[in-house]
């Protein structure tokens, strides 16, 4: 990339747009819906899950108290009672001394962070969620034979590991490759369209509501550059970095394979090209080299 590519710097700017937007609107979540609270019955028992957005402290309380089912509400920091109207803290103690008893399921069961230091910089500890802790475990810990973590894909957990191991390693892998997806879409846009098609797919990719996504510490961003360098080169005619880029997406996500369908289509469409066009010893070599680096997508 030059330091003066219109592309790149068309791609920060939707970045930071981007991020400074969602930063926005997830402050404003936060502060309307700081606590989340629910009302369950769980494998039936009557249970009252907690979750605390920012902080990421956790909490499953039995609602019969005295042989009396309370229904909770938040009351953030706290929770509190439709019964009795008292006041709870997510230690399930109440501001009269009575103290909730823990459900029969851990809190780990149903707000699980697989084994993974909880964060506490609360910047960064509502983005540990779902998935996030999967990739985190595997990171820290390597895969389990009986954990399910096998079914997540190598190459993010390794990159994480690679740059610390913790949540702040895995935003910023996922940021930067968000930034590469968005130069990639400006550029194959601009080469295709030109530059008012290619600013209209920049904008719609950067508002589309699950770009939400592409921020988190997730594979979409890393997955979506991988693809989208490979379909770059593969227009430029690069086959052999086009099929080193397909293989890297495969290895971050399943459908990283089907990449070898469009590319193994471009490489016959320019074989049989190079047949009319080169003498046969460089038409094999040709040949083979591009076919060679295509079969390192099924390999990853």
């Amino acid at each position: 990339m030059a330091r003066n590519d219109k592309s790149l710097r068309v791609a920060l700017i939707a970045f930071i747009a981007a991020r400074i937007a969602l930063s926005a609107w997830a402050w404003i979540v936060l502060q309307m819906n700081p606590l989340i609270v629910s009302n369950l019955n769980l494998f039936g028992e009557q249970v009252v899950v907690a979750f605390d957005m920012q902080a990421g402290q956790r909490a499953v309380f039995a609602r019969l108290v005295d042989g009396r089912e309370l229904h909770f509400r938040a009351a953030p920091p706290n929770l509190v009672d439709g019964e009795t109207n008292r006041m709870w803290d997510l230690n399930g103690r109440a501001n009269d001394g009575a103290q909730l008893a823990l459900a029969s399921r851990a809190s780990e069961e149903i707000f699980p962070y697989r084994g993974v230091a909880i964060e506490t910089n609360s910047l960064l500890a509502p983005w540990q969620r779902f998935d996030a802790n999967w990739y985190l475990k595997i990171a820290q810990r390597g895969y389990s034979a009986d954990d399910g973590s096998t079914v997540y894909f190598p190459l993010y957990p390794l990159l994480i590991r690679i740059f610390g191991g913790g949540l702040l390693a895995a935003i910023v892998i996922s940021n930067l490759a968000l930034i590469g997806v968005f130069y990639l879409v400006y550029q194959l846009g601009k080469d295709l369209m030109g530059e008012k098609f290619a600013a209209r797919a920049l904008a719609y990719l950067a508002i589309f509501p699950t770009a939400f996504f592409l921020f988190a510490p997730y594979t979409e961003s890393l997955f979506l550059f991988f693809a989208l360098a490979s379909i770059h080169a593969a227009a430029k005619e690069k086959f052999p970095r086009a099929s080193i880029f397909a293989a890297l997406a495969a290895l971050t996500r399943l459908q990283g394979a089907l990449l070898i369908f469009p590319l193994a289509y471009l490489v016959w469409k320019k074989n049989n090209a190079a047949r009319l066009t080169l003498e046969a010893s460089r038409s094999f070599s040709y040949t083979f080299r591009n076919t060679f680096f295509l079969a390192l997508i099924p390999l990853a």
